[in-house]
């Protein structure tokens, strides 16, 4: 994970390896963190606690199908199944010409 995305000391995240699978056409890549210092921006729009669970998946579809789903949740609560995880999610498109 890219950590400046995410802004401030936020190790362990940066490095964590994440766990990549494969399935035809397909790529799935999964980060998910226990009980760490939740990033700043999610931290506060979030209203999270001083820890968190936490979670960054992505979905590669060829040849131009991606959604990717970053959140946390105070920890404890169940990650991105939390009754209130904290979640941004995008799917940007190819330019066509």
């Amino acid at each position: 994970m890219h950590n400046p995305s995410f802004g401030g000391n936020t190790e362990p995240l940066g490095e964590t390896v994440p766990a990549v699978t494969e399935d035809g056409d397909s790529i799935r890549v999964t980060w998910n963190w226990g009980d760490v210092v939740p990033p700043p921006m999610f931290a506060e729009l979030g209203r999270l606690g001083a820890r968190a669970d936490g979670w960054n998946h992505s979905f590669y579809q060829v040849p131009t199908f991606y959604i990717n789903s970053v959140g946390f949740a105070n920890a404890g609560t169940g990650a991105r199944e939390s009754a209130l995880p904290q979640e941004a999610a995008n799917s940007p498109l190819p330019s066509t010409n």
